[in-house]
């Protein structure tokens, strides 16, 4: 039984469990526990605040990890309408809109998320691959190369850097 379901059984309000509840339902999104995560994320927003950027993001993480992308869609804009500055909202939900091809509003989230921090790399990332899906290949290089700039010690940017050059030059 989940905490947020043991607290629903004895009808507790868990206004003072509340980042207990958030750290339960990403436990279960990072266990790959999506339906849990999104149940917990649930309870979270129908009991104690039911617009929890926070909270919003893993649902809608979540959701879309079950491939229901619409509705992850429609979390994330949740978010950001309750915090127009999280970040991370507008990457999910470029990362989303690109699984859903919907391509060129997934841009438009990736480059707001960059707008609020030109620092987060994942988003320059996200945006280079979906760059790479439009055959955009020079644009997709060049948001690869700023992932680079911004993170120079983190290798996994350096080898999506690389691939994306590989495929850049077979093109």
């Amino acid at each position: 039984m989940s905490l947020a379901e043991d607290l629903a059984s004895h009808g507790q309000k868990p206004e003072f469990d509340m980042q207990l509840l958030q750290r339960e339902a990403e436990i279960f999104f990072d266990g790959h526990e999506s339906r849990l995560a999104i149940k917990t994320a649930d309870f979270i927003l129908e009991n104690v605040e039911n617009n929890n950027p926070d909270v919003l993001v893993v649902k809608g993480k979540s959701l879309a990890r079950l491939n229901q992308y619409e509705e992850a869609i429609q979390t994330f804009k949740k978010a950001v309408e309750a915090n127009p500055d999280l970040v991370k909202g507008w990457y999910h939900m470029g990362r989303t809109l690109s699984a859903d091809d919907q391509h060129e509003k997934a841009l438009q989230s990736f480059d707001q998320a960059i707008k609020i921090d030109s620092k987060f790399a994942d988003a320059y990332i996200g945006k280079a691959f979906t760059l790479m899906t439009l055959e955009r290949f020079d644009e997709a290089l060049e948001n690869a190369e700023k992932a680079v700039q911004v993170k120079p010690d983190i290798p996994i940017y350096r080898n999506i850097y690389q691939t994306v050059l590989d495929v850049s030059e077979s093109q």
